[in-house]
């Protein structure tokens, strides 16, 4: 087994994965002692970093990545991938088929409703203003109930001052009747 085949095998990409996590988590660990000042920080930052260029050197076998060629699935994007000759060619070919006639798109549908409807677009505009209107007098309530909330809150606290002044006049007239009786006493 050569180079070639051993990069492109399934263990040597599992072993990639592996050393990736485990190298990553000893840079980390060594760069950890170092910021926090551990003892023993100088050797795992350095066994850190030799960690890190062994993973540089196996990754440097790793073939690169090629990007699918997307205009097989879509189309439209054959002029991403190849130049206009190509795909002449792949057309005659038949790999990628001419663009079949769109069907119609919602908006079209919707556009020859609205004309056999005889609907103007003045009619629309008036439909958008009634919605904006909607919107605002649906935020109107909004604030009304708010201010709803708020009266009811302010009755409470009300009622509450109410109870609290007829609590302290009892006190009053009591600490008052307290000190007739002991003005009379003396």
């Amino acid at each position: 087994m050569n180079l070639s085949d051993l990069v492109k095998s399934k263990k040597y990409k599992t072993f990639m994965a592996r050393l990736y996590g485990i190298g990553a988590s000893v840079v980390i660990i060594g760069a950890l002692f170092k910021i926090t000042h551990i003892r023993g920080a100088d050797l795992m930052l350095f066994i850190g970093l030799i960690t890190e260029s062994i993973i540089f050197f196996f990754s440097a076998f790793e073939p690169p990545y090629i990007d699918p060629d997307w205009s097989l699935v879509h189309p439209e994007l054959a002029g991403l991938y190849h130049s206009d000759d190509e795909i002449q060619k792949m057309k005659e070919q038949g790999i990628i088929k001419e663009k079949k006639e769109r069907e119609p798109s919602l908006t079209g549908e919707l556009d020859k409703m609205l004309k056999e409807a005889n609907i103007q677009t003045d009619v629309i505009a008036s439909l958008g203003q009634g919605l904006n209107n909607l919107n605002t007098t649906l935020k109107e309530l909004n604030n009304i109930s708010e201010v709803a909330v708020k009266s009811t809150n302010l009755v409470n606290t009300i009622e509450s001052v109410n109870q609290n002044a007829e609590v302290l006049s009892h006190s009053y007239k009591q600490t008052a009747d307290v000190l007739n009786q002991e003005s009379k006493l003396t």
